[in-house]
């Protein structure tokens, strides 16, 4: 729809320079056929008679009709990019309804899962010194086994953020072979 908006949008563009050029080609036309001398008899520029009013040749004519279709054309594209706009707003909000759906579905069931503390009482049944399969852990492991619960004891939900922050840290301070980088 995006993309149908973009060209519905160009097309207008489009319509309006050709109104703009033919109302610019249009008025130059007039404007040579007033200055233009009509008979030697009438030196004044209004005319006396109905005989004597400015008459519309067959260019003049054909552009007048272009004008109009062109016209017509601007209209019914501009009416069309509405409706496609309206389209659009209308997915996006239903788009950002489902995602905040998804969001509280999501919050729901995490609630049911974690909330009553099973998954907190789990992690607490390893002790520091053996992780889950009991092996010994090293320094590093025991500071992170010991950050996740400060973390669950403190906002559950940021775990995903913590982990994440350090995840990004590791990868912008080691490099592609293991090798710690410079940090400026």
């Amino acid at each position: 729809k995006k993309t149908l908006q973009k060209e519905l949008a160009m097309a207008i563009n489009g319509h309006k320079k050709g109104i703009d050029d033919l109302k610019m080609e249009l008025d130059a036309r007039r404007e040579q056929a007033v200055n233009r001398p009509t008979s030697p008899s009438s030196p004044s520029k209004e005319p006396s008679s109905p005989a004597d009013a400015p008459v519309v040749d067959e260019e003049e004519f054909a552009l007048v009709r272009t004008l109009k279709a062109k016209k017509h054309a601007y209209r019914e594209a501009f009416e069309n990019l509405k409706m496609c706009k309206s389209e659009v707003e209308y997915l996006n909000k239903r788009t950002e309804q489902a995602r905040a759906k998804l969001v509280l579905d999501f919050e729901q069931w995490y609630q049911t899962e974690y909330e009553d503390g099973s998954m907190i009482a789990a992690m607490n049944n390893t002790t520091l010194e053996e992780g889950g399969d009991g092996e010994v852990m090293d320094d590093g492991e025991k500071f992170d086994r010991l950050e996740v619960e400060r973390v669950m004891a403190e906002d559950p939900e940021s775990l995903a953020y913590h982990k994440a922050a350090k995840n990004v840290f590791r990868k912008a301070t080691v490099g592609a072979k293991g090798k710690t980088k410079r940090v400026l």
